[in-house]
């Protein structure tokens, strides 16, 4: 099996079910794979069973958005391994957003993010492939929104530019005396 997407994927995408207590059996009926290596961050699949697990998802939830959504809950189902508790230490959004192709590559081997644009609160990101990765990109855009949760903070909003750029905006995350300094 081609080793081209994270289990990080798939293991927020069982996480998601699991939190919505839809029937798991049907997600996984005739993959090949266990539930364990799919849950195993450490572990990759192809492109190709991702988009198997996709296909169920639109059907078991009947939303053509919810590839998204996963990737949107993915920071608060602790479904990234270690991942997760490294970037709670990192300190703030901008260092992750600013790093965007670095975060894209713990997820995926061929989606390549290019930064065109970046400041201390937004970023515009282009997502590179040789492949029409839909849907794979809509996972990325719900966890670069996601960002920002880490930190107990609001979600960051983004902005479609094109099919493969997208704009992110974050709150400032700087307090000075329980109150948040409005000249950062």
């Amino acid at each position: 099996m081609r080793q081209e997407v994270s289990c990080r994927v798939t293991s927020s995408i069982i996480g998601y079910i699991r939190k919505e207590k839809k029937n798991l059996s049907r997600l996984l009926e005739g993959i090949d794979l266990s539930e364990e290596h799919l849950q195993d961050t450490n572990s990759w699949v192809s492109f190709e069973l991702v988009d198997t697990l996709f296909d169920r998802l639109e059907e078991i939830f009947y939303d053509d958005q919810i590839v998204y959504k996963v990737g949107w809950a993915s920071s608060r189902l602790e479904s990234w391994g270690a991942l997760d508790s490294v970037f709670r230490m990192i300190g703030e959004p901008r260092l992750i957003y600013h790093q965007a192709r670095k975060f894209c590559s713990y997820f995926y081997k061929s989606i390549h993010v290019r930064t065109v644009e970046k400041s201390d609160y937004h970023v515009v990101i282009k997502f590179l492939s040789k492949r029409k990765e839909k849907r794979h990109v809509q996972y990325l855009q719900g966890a670069f929104e996601a960002i920002p949760k880490y930190w107990d903070m609001p979600i960051a909003h983004s902005r479609k530019i094109d099919d493969q750029t997208f704009e992110f905006r974050w709150e400032n995350k700087h307090v000075f005396f329980g109150k948040k300094d409005p000249q950062v």
